[in-house]
Formats: structure tokens, C-alpha cells, sequence
């Protein structure tokens, strides 16, 4: 009997012995995996005090991981505007149990920013199924988030690009339509005015057959120039309408308002003096056309 019960706690202690040194070699494995990735692991409390990081903490925000220990994650690592959403992520993945992903921005030891995304995810007691904290895996997207802004500038550029007559430097006719469609959809819901000049460079046939077409180029310039100046609201725009002629949609203005701006124009060009020998007052002249109505609803055109 002695000899079976020595057995058994032998066979006892060779089962608890392999069953720690497995959990020694899944604990070593998993620190390396951790410790070895260049993204930030953090673990939290319940309240988002850091109770443990990786070593890759020190090259990514510059800390050694003992400084920041017990620190809150939100309020002593990101920046002010964004921990509202952290705090309201958190809620989610506490309640949801699903894990989350923020973009949002990180203070570096030295004091600069970067740009980081973090993974959340809830982490619970293995006997109880409990939460006990927050498993947040950080990853530094600073060039990621640079290479996007640029990218976005770069598009802003090409939706400016793409508004703009090359000529003139004025909205073109694909702006000017879909400003006045907005314009005309606007005055329909307020019940207000909307008025429209139209101009048309005078003899301007005349004008390129004498002085040739890059001189006819400046001259569209010049007006362009003329009737952006003479405007004063930043809601008024000007477009080319078509070859020699431009378009003025001026929302909230009535008849009277639109006729003032239209005389306005009319003199400033004619008084820049631009010769032009076959227009019978000497100079480059233009006529303009005036509209102003409060659009019915349903009305689709001015």
C-alpha cells in the first residue's frame, strides 16, 4: 500500500511539475511575442490606470514602463479633445464585450504628438467570466495619418482645380451650375430672393480678329478681374459662363441689388480703358442681363 501511495504522489507531483513548466514555456512564449512587437500593449484597470506596458512603450512615446505605472491612459497619454471618445469606447466594449478601434492623438515624453490607433478589448477573470480591466493594443500610424492628410490636401486641391476656369481664374460652368441649383433649391426652402447676371463681352469677335486671340485671352482675364472686385459678399459667385460671356448668382438680392452691381461692372470695365477699335465707344465694353424672382416650389429654372 505504501508503495502505491508513493506512486501516486510521485505521479502527482511529475504531472504538477510538467503542468508548471508548460505554463512557464505559454508565459515565456507570450511575453516574447509582446515584447518583441514594435505596437504598444497595455493593460488597464477598470478605471484606465495602467497596470502593465511593453518595453515598446520607450520608442514609441519615450516613458520607461515603470513610469507609468497606475498613470490614467487618457488623461496623462492622449490628447484632451479625444478622450471623450476613448471614455465612451470604453463604455461600448465594457457593455458590447466587443473590441473597439480609435484613431486619436498621444503625448510623447519630449512633448510632441503622434498619431495613434488603439484596439481595445475587455479583459476577464478566468474563473469568474468577470471584466477586471482593458487589454489595448497601440499602434503608431503618425506617417500613416500624414500620408492621408497630404493625400486629402492634394484631393482638395483637384476639387478646387476641377471648380475653377483655367482661363480666368473664375468658377467654371460645371460650378456655376451646381452652385445655382443649391442657391435656387435654398431660396425655394427660405422663401427668399435669388437674382442672376448674365454678361457678355461686347464686339468681342471684333476684338480677336483685330488684336489676335492671346490678347482676346488677357482681355477675358481683365473682366474676370473686373466683376470678381465689384462684388463684395462671399456668397456672391462668378463664373464663366461660355466663351466670351459670365454668369453672377446672387442669392438673398433683389432686382434693385442685382441692377446696382450690374451698372457697377458695366462701368468698372469701362473705365479700365482696354482699346478696342471695333466696339464704336473705342474701349472694351459689356452688356449685362438681369433676373431676380422668389422661386415657387417646384420651379426648376430661374
Amino acid at each position: 500500500a505504501l508503495t502505491i501511495s508513493t506512486a501516486i504522489v510521485a505521479t502527482v507531483y511529475e504531472d504538477r511539475s510538467r503542468m508548471l513548466q508548460q505554463a512557464r514555456e505559454k508565459e515565456r512564449s507570450i511575453r516574447l511575442l509582446t515584447e518583441s512587437s514594435p505596437d504598444v500593449m497595455l493593460l488597464s484597470d477598470l478605471s484606465s490606470r495602467i497596470l502593465y506596458t511593453t518595453r515598446a512603450v520607450k520608442s514609441m512615446l519615450g516613458h520607461e514602463p515603470v513610469e507609468l505605472y497606475r498613470k490614467s491612459f487618457p488623461n496623462d497619454l492622449m490628447h484632451p479633445e479625444e478622450v471623450p471618445a476613448y471614455l465612451n469606447a470604453l463604455d461600448a466594449v465594457r457593455r458590447q464585450n466587443e473590441s473597439r478601434t480609435l484613431i486619436y492623438r498621444m503625448h510623447r515624453k519630449e512633448g510632441s504628438w503622434m498619431w495613434a490607433e488603439g484596439c481595445i478589448s475587455l479583459y476577464l477573470d478566468e474563473l469568474t467570466g468577470e471584466p477586471i480591466g482593458f487589454v489595448n493594443v497601440v499602434r503608431d500610424i503618425t506617417h500613416r495619418k500624414e500620408a492621408e492628410d497630404r493625400l486629402q490636401m492634394a484631393y482638395n486641391e483637384l476639387e478646387i482645380l476641377a471648380a475653377i476656369d483655367s482661363l480666368t481664374g473664375v468658377a467654371n460652368r460645371r460650378h456655376f451650375d451646381a452652385v445655382l441649383d443649391a442657391e435656387w433649391k435654398r431660396a425655394i426652402r427660405n422663401g427668399t430672393t435669388i437674382s442672376m447676371l448674365l454678361i457678355d463681352v461686347d464686339f468681342f469677335k471684333n476684338f480677336n480678329d483685330i488684336y489676335g486671340h492671346l490678347e482676346g485671352d488677357d482681355c477675358l482675364r481683365d473682366i474676370a478681374s473686373t466683376v470678381s472686385q465689384s462684388t463684395r459678399r462671399s456668397t456672391d459667385v462668378v463664373a464663366r459662363f461660355g466663351g466670351e460671356e459670365f454668369a453672377v448668382v446672387l442669392p438673398e438680392t433683389d432686382e434693385s441689388g442685382a441692377a446696382a452691381l450690374a451698372e457697377r461692372i458695366r462701368f468698372g470695365v469701362q473705365c479700365r480703358g482696354v482699346r478696342h477699335a471695333g466696339n464704336i465707344h473705342g474701349v472694351v465694353t459689356v452688356s449685362i442681363g438681369c433676373a431676380a424672382m422668389v422661386p415657387a416650389r417646384g420651379a426648376t429654372t430661374i
